[in-house]
Protein backbone atom coordinates (compact mmCIF):
# COMPACT_ATOMS: atom_id res chain seq x y z
CA UNK A 1 0.00 0.00 0.00
CA UNK A 2 1.36 3.35 -0.85
CA UNK A 3 1.01 6.21 1.71
CA UNK A 4 0.36 10.23 -0.01
CA UNK A 5 3.05 12.25 1.09
CA UNK A 6 0.97 15.38 1.62
CA UNK A 7 -0.29 15.32 4.65
CA UNK A 8 3.76 15.05 6.00
CA UNK A 9 4.16 17.75 3.37
CA UNK A 10 1.61 20.31 4.49
CA UNK A 11 2.83 19.18 8.38
CA UNK A 12 6.46 20.62 7.24
CA UNK A 13 4.98 23.36 5.62
CA UNK A 14 2.79 24.38 8.29
CA UNK A 15 5.73 23.96 10.98
CA UNK A 16 7.87 25.88 8.59
CA UNK A 17 5.53 28.90 8.62
CA UNK A 18 5.44 28.57 12.26
CA UNK A 19 8.94 28.90 12.87
CA UNK A 20 8.90 31.89 10.86
CA UNK A 21 6.45 33.53 12.62
CA UNK A 22 5.91 35.18 16.00
CA UNK A 23 2.63 35.92 18.27
CA UNK A 24 2.10 39.07 20.26
CA UNK A 25 -0.77 39.34 22.39
CA UNK A 26 -1.27 42.29 24.90
CA UNK A 27 -2.28 45.76 24.09
CA UNK A 28 -0.54 46.56 20.98
CA UNK A 29 0.91 50.17 19.49
CA UNK A 30 -2.22 52.11 18.50
CA UNK A 31 -4.20 51.17 21.82
CA UNK A 32 -4.81 53.92 23.56
CA UNK A 33 -7.33 55.15 25.83
CA UNK A 34 -8.88 58.60 24.66
CA UNK A 35 -6.72 61.06 26.17
CA UNK A 36 -3.69 59.55 23.85
CA UNK A 37 -2.63 57.34 26.88
CA UNK A 38 -1.45 54.15 25.62
CA UNK A 39 -3.13 51.42 27.21
CA UNK A 40 -0.19 49.19 27.53
CA UNK A 41 1.83 51.72 29.53
CA UNK A 42 -1.33 51.84 31.77
CA UNK A 43 -1.76 48.02 32.07
CA UNK A 44 2.33 47.93 32.62
CA UNK A 45 2.21 49.82 35.76
CA UNK A 46 -0.71 47.38 37.17
CA UNK A 47 0.78 44.13 36.55
CA UNK A 48 4.19 45.18 37.02
CA UNK A 49 2.97 47.01 40.41
CA UNK A 50 4.83 50.65 39.74
CA UNK A 51 3.32 52.56 41.87
CA UNK A 52 -0.21 50.70 42.59
CA UNK A 53 -0.70 47.49 43.84
CA UNK A 54 0.08 44.29 41.15
CA UNK A 55 -2.99 43.69 39.37
CA UNK A 56 -2.15 40.84 36.62
CA UNK A 57 -4.82 39.63 34.40
CA UNK A 58 -2.23 38.05 32.18
CA UNK A 59 0.76 36.24 33.19
CA UNK A 60 -1.45 34.04 36.07
CA UNK A 61 -3.83 33.50 33.72
CA UNK A 62 -1.61 32.51 30.59
CA UNK A 63 0.49 30.21 32.90
CA UNK A 64 -2.60 28.34 34.02
CA UNK A 65 -3.69 27.42 30.19
CA UNK A 66 -0.17 26.76 28.93
CA UNK A 67 -0.74 23.27 28.03
CA UNK A 68 -4.25 24.13 26.66
CA UNK A 69 -2.76 26.70 24.20
CA UNK A 70 0.04 24.37 23.15
CA UNK A 71 -2.64 21.73 22.15
CA UNK A 72 -4.29 24.72 20.17
CA UNK A 73 -1.29 25.28 18.33
CA UNK A 74 -0.67 21.07 17.74
CA UNK A 75 -3.63 21.11 16.56
CA UNK A 76 -3.83 23.86 13.97
CA UNK A 77 -0.24 22.51 12.74
CA UNK A 78 -1.36 18.47 12.83
CA UNK A 79 -4.41 20.12 10.84
CA UNK A 80 -2.03 21.96 8.07
CA UNK A 81 -2.87 25.38 8.90
CA UNK A 82 -0.74 28.25 7.56
CA UNK A 83 -1.45 30.38 10.35
CA UNK A 84 -1.77 28.20 13.17
CA UNK A 85 -0.94 31.35 15.70
CA UNK A 86 -4.07 33.27 14.45
CA UNK A 87 -5.95 30.05 16.59
CA UNK A 88 -4.03 30.37 19.77
CA UNK A 89 -3.92 34.37 19.39
CA UNK A 90 -7.58 34.26 19.92
CA UNK A 91 -7.53 32.22 22.48
CA UNK A 92 -5.30 33.78 24.38
CA UNK A 93 -7.13 37.13 24.24
CA UNK A 94 -9.95 35.37 25.75
CA UNK A 95 -8.20 34.09 28.54
CA UNK A 96 -6.03 37.82 29.41
CA UNK A 97 -10.25 38.85 29.12
CA UNK A 98 -11.38 36.03 31.71
CA UNK A 99 -8.45 37.26 33.85
CA UNK A 100 -9.95 40.57 34.06
CA UNK A 101 -12.84 40.17 35.30
CA UNK A 102 -11.48 37.07 37.91
CA UNK A 103 -9.35 40.26 39.73
CA UNK A 104 -11.53 41.05 43.07
CA UNK A 105 -8.44 41.99 45.09
CA UNK A 106 -6.19 43.86 46.05
CA UNK A 107 -9.69 46.75 46.48
CA UNK A 108 -9.27 49.56 45.26
CA UNK A 109 -8.13 52.70 47.31
CA UNK A 110 -10.25 55.07 48.55
CA UNK A 111 -8.91 57.75 46.03
CA UNK A 112 -9.54 55.76 42.92
CA UNK A 113 -13.44 54.99 44.19
CA UNK A 114 -13.78 58.71 44.40
CA UNK A 115 -11.93 59.80 41.35
CA UNK A 116 -14.48 57.49 39.46
CA UNK A 117 -17.54 58.53 40.85
CA UNK A 118 -16.32 62.21 40.34
CA UNK A 119 -15.57 61.28 36.72
CA UNK A 120 -18.97 59.88 36.27
CA UNK A 121 -20.54 62.95 37.55
CA UNK A 122 -19.10 64.74 34.87
CA UNK A 123 -19.57 62.51 32.09
CA UNK A 124 -22.34 63.74 29.43
CA UNK A 125 -22.80 60.30 27.95
CA UNK A 126 -24.49 58.14 30.61
CA UNK A 127 -24.53 55.30 28.07
CA UNK A 128 -20.54 54.18 29.39
CA UNK A 129 -18.65 53.78 32.19
CA UNK A 130 -18.20 50.19 34.66
CA UNK A 131 -18.40 49.49 37.93
CA UNK A 132 -16.60 52.06 40.51
CA UNK A 133 -15.22 49.72 42.78
CA UNK A 134 -14.00 46.41 40.01
CA UNK A 135 -10.20 46.61 40.04
CA UNK A 136 -9.12 46.92 36.36
CA UNK A 137 -11.75 47.55 34.71
CA UNK A 138 -13.66 50.83 34.98
CA UNK A 139 -14.32 52.68 31.73
CA UNK A 140 -13.69 49.05 29.78
CA UNK A 141 -10.73 50.40 27.19
CA UNK A 142 -8.55 48.13 28.16
CA UNK A 143 -10.16 44.96 28.19
CA UNK A 144 -11.15 45.98 25.00
CA UNK A 145 -8.26 46.56 23.86
CA UNK A 146 -6.19 43.35 24.52
CA UNK A 147 -5.31 41.91 20.98
CA UNK A 148 -2.99 39.88 18.94
CA UNK A 149 -1.15 39.99 15.68
CA UNK A 150 1.20 37.52 13.89
CA UNK A 151 4.35 39.21 12.54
Amino acid sequence: MKRSGGGLERLNQSVANAAKSRLNVGWLEGATYPNGQPVAAVMERHIFGYGVPVRDPVRPNIQKQTDFLAKVFGNEIKSGSETPFNAVGEQAVGIIKQGFKAIQSPALSEATVKARLSRRKKQTDKTGGGTISKPLIDTGEAVNAVSWEVE
